[in-house]
């Protein structure tokens, strides 16, 4: 197509023709069709997790090899950096069990310091208490000076980790005790529904 009343004259890309619909053989009313079978090539591959990762690949939320090629990981090798991989990451392990039960009891001991401090009726004791904490000493030392202004109690006032664990336990033997129950139910309903045990069949008279 070319512009009219003008010296030049303009070219246009040709367009393409209109795709032609073809009308499907289906009635409005017939159900969906079915999905055809998936590909084995276009299935998701379930993402195999390594049992901890290393702190880099933590930060970046990247898979981490550490557990499968050693340190260092692939991604640590790639990038240059220090593969660093804490001991106790791996929560599947009893050690390191051992180490978060250690830690909870730790803070929960910290934690009732804190609620006896709450509870004195002491403002010197509290303000003290406050200087102590604000002069931001070490962990350590700062439970020492807390537990040296504190009489001596040592009453727990936070529930202990048998407290917590037991209603737990409890649930947990209620959910397989009726777990049993339900396949040994199964169980003895189809031995009575197919009769007799396989190989012992009964001889006529």
């Amino acid at each position: 197509m070319a512009q009219q009343g003008s010296g030049s004259t303009t070219a246009y890309r040709p367009l393409a023709p209109k795709p032609t619909l073809v009308p499907s053989k289906r009635g409005a009313s017939d159900p969906p069709e079915p999905p055809g079978p998936s590909k084995p090539g276009n299935a998701k591959k379930a993402v195999k997790r390594s049992p901890s990762s290393c702190v880099k690949c933590r930060e970046k939320r990247t898979r981490c090899t550490a557990y499968e090629s050693g340190v260092p990981c692939t991604m640590c090798r790639i990038h240059q950096v220090e593969c660093i991989l804490l001991p106790h990451s791996d929560r599947r392990r009893k050690t390191t069990m051992e180490y978060m039960r250690q830690q909870a009891s730790y803070y929960r001991e910290f934690l009732e310091q804190f609620i006896r401090l709450a509870r004195a009726d002491d403002p010197a004791l509290i303000f003290a208490a406050v200087e102590i904490i604000q002069a931001n000493h070490p962990e350590d030392v700062t439970r020492a000076l807390l537990d040296a202004l504190l009489p001596d109690d040592r009453t727990p006032i936070l529930p202990e980790d048998e407290e917590l664990i037991k209603p737990i336990r409890e649930r947990e033997a209620q959910a397989a005790a009726a777990a049993a129950a339900a396949a040994g139910g199964s169980s003895s309903g189809s031995k009575s529904k197919h009769g007799a045990e396989p190989g012992l069949e009964s001889v006529p008279e």
